[in-house]
């Protein structure tokens, strides 16, 4: 049972770090990131994580890799410090509360929000891998759709 919520994870994961997602490259590390709406996740994933599937709630995804020496195409996963805030139109800021999930060698960090139709959201992004002392930032927008 565990292998298979990992392996359900894992390919959530993956769809959301490839083509749905943005990807800076820093340093010789790889940041991807994406924001969606949490009713897509599948519910035992959800559930397992503690995270409640909405139509008016969102999940900003942050994975650090970096690459290792043998370039493989699966990088691994690296710990990091990651913050973020959105920041809307009206100027409101929120600090999303990024929590880290470890699925056996996958490590990612999530932040849920709640989000209006047709709301577009301001991100910024700042991740430190673990022993270095540089700070990646990333900033992006986004509008979402609820109806």
């Amino acid at each position: 049972m565990k292998r298979l919520l990992f392996s359900t994870l894992l390919s959530v994961l993956l769809t959301l770090t490839s083509s749905a997602s943005e990807m800076k490259t820093d340093n010789g590390y790889l940041i991807h990131y994406n924001a969606t709406g949490t009713e897509f996740m599948p519910p035992e994933v959800a559930r397992n994580h503690q995270i409640v599937r909405s139509k008016n709630r969102a999940m900003l995804t942050v994975v650090v890799l970096k690459p290792n020496s043998d370039k493989e195409l699966l990088h691994p996963s690296v710990l990091a410090q990651v913050t973020a805030q959105v920041v809307n139109l009206n100027q409101q800021v929120r600090n999303l509360e990024m929590r880290k999930i470890q699925e056996e060698k996958a490590i990612y960090y999530v932040g849920v929000f709640t989000i209006n139709n047709e709301e577009t959201l301001d991100f910024t992004i700042k991740v430190q891998p673990e022993n270095q002392d540089k700070v990646h930032e990333i900033t992006f927008r986004q509008q979402f759709f609820v109806d």
